[in-house]
């Protein structure tokens, strides 16, 4: 089973498509779980009236605390083998999940990930999409996760085998790049990574979006001290230069524009 963990907070008006993505997928052993974050909208009533006609359902009510500790409400509720994320105002591909695990199951990996649309005033602009398959060691992973070009560090495009969050939370005192810290320790954990550069993921680019609404200065402090916590958290000796460079590259920056 895989456990799908969606944090919402006042989307209404996008919840019926990605509801109904949802229960269009062509992989059926999922489990549902939305963390109603205070939403003050029609949010939760839209929730609770699919919990009613889908038993794969769980809606959790709780005061507003934001994405990370939304999202690690679900982690500690959730029972599933695997995990996933969503993200309540974007759409699923019906393939998606069935597209994952078959990638988890054909290369007997813990992780696996996929490209996607994004998504903006009703264009679809794919990223990636070459078709390309690629399976990756820990280390080309985490370089590319950090570093790269090939793939970002967004967690609602992957699918990780539960056991990884064992000790692994999402920090709620970050408002920016609170995945790519999370994913650089899952990616930690394992010896090999497949993505596939297709796009199953649709990403609404809002102006309601959390990097969009996040001031730049807040944004270089989350990023810097992301980079820092990177750093620090490396085991991996030939990843230490290009990590150093990354941190220098991140601190120059939030001195920018904080002076």
């Amino acid at each position: 089973m895989i456990s799908v963990i969606i944090p919402v907070y006042n989307t209404d008006r996008y919840l019926p498509a990605l509801i109904e993505s949802l229960a269009a997928q062509t992989y059926r052993d999922l489990e549902i779980v939305f963390i109603n974050d205070g939403s003050t909208d029609g949010s939760g009533e839209i929730l609770d009236a699919f919990a009613r006609r889908d038993s794969r359902v769980k809606v959790i009510h709780q005061e507003n605390g934001g994405v990370s500790a939304a999202r690690n409400r679900g982690l500690d509720i959730a029972s599933g083998e695997y995990i996933t994320f969503a993200d309540s105002d974007d759409r699923l591909e019906a393939d998606l999940y069935e597209t994952l695990m078959t990638l988890i199951k054909e290369h007997h990996v813990e992780i696996a990930h996929c490209s996607y649309n994004r998504i903006q005033n009703g264009h679809i602009r794919p990223v990636g999409n070459t078709g390309k398959l690629y399976v990756q060691t820990c280390q080309e992973a985490l370089q590319e996760l950090t570093c790269g070009s090939l793939f970002m560090g967004g967690c609602c495009n992957k699918i990780y085998a539960r056991r990884l969050f064992d000790g692994v939370r999402f920090d709620t005192g970050l408002k920016l790049s609170e995945d790519e810290l999370v994913n650089f320790q899952l990616f930690s954990q394992v010896d090999t990574i497949v993505y596939w550069d297709v796009c199953k993921y649709n990403y609404l680019d809002s102006f309601t979006s959390a990097c969009r609404n996040t001031h730049m200065l807040r944004k270089a402090q989350d990023h810097l001290e992301v980079a820092n916590r990177i750093y620090q958290y490396n085991t991996i000796p030939e990843l230490e230069p290009m990590l150093r460079r990354k941190q220098l590259n991140v601190q120059l920056e939030y001195y920018k524009q904080n002076f």
